[in-house]
């Protein structure tokens, strides 16, 4: 992957919608296969620009738009470099704990992730 490799179309999209959510909720486009809604959301998790909400009983999964989610859409941020500034501008730890995130980590994660099926 290059640094200026762009964030998918959905993984836009989801940032977008949730950003202008009145609870900031994000939610996947209807429609979207189960698999692929799975790896959005997930790297979006595991990149920090979501966050898992508790639900009272446990039966759903809810996500919200983070401060680096929000800040990813409102700068217009849609590059792995411009989004492993954000994450470290923000402080989110990188998968081994780091404070500095690279557009490589960044584009690591979201590959990992998008070929994976992180809920089931």
């Amino acid at each position: 992957m290059t640094p200026s490799k762009t964030l998918s179309p959905t993984q836009a999209q989801i940032l977008s919608a949730a950003a202008q959510h009145p609870s900031r909720l994000a939610e996947a486009p209807a429609g979207l296969p189960a698999a692929a809604r799975n790896a959005a959301l997930g790297s979006m998790l595991k990149a920090g620009l979501l966050e898992n909400l508790s639900v009272p009983g446990g039966a759903s999964v809810v996500f919200r738009i983070t401060e680096a989610g929000l800040e990813t859409v409102g700068e217009g941020i849609t590059t792995y470099q411009g989004l492993a500034r954000a994450l470290t501008k923000r402080g989110v730890a990188t998968p081994r704990g780091g404070g500095i995130w690279t557009h490589t980590t960044v584009a690591r994660v979201l590959e990992r992730l998008s070929s994976e099926v992180p809920f089931g």
